[in-house]
């Protein structure tokens, strides 16, 4: 696991995405102890490395222009 903290955000990152799933839901269950939440429109899994740079050079994107 390789944690960066920047203030009030954090970006973590995982070699197994079930990994960062159950990292996601012990942060939300922590945070909701103290009433706290994570931003829907700030929190989410990306895929990142080598093959996430394969993978997203080969998909279709139809929201982008040609």
């Amino acid at each position: 696991m390789i944690v960066v903290r920047y203030a009030d955000d954090l970006v973590a990152g995982f070699e197994h995405e079930t990994d960062a799933r159950r990292f996601l839901d012990a942060m939300r269950d922590r945070l909701g102890k103290f009433a706290l939440s994570l931003h829907p429109d700030k929190t989410r899994l990306i895929e990142f490395g080598r093959f996430a740079a394969k993978a997203w050079a080969s998909a279709s994107w139809p929201w982008l222009p040609a």
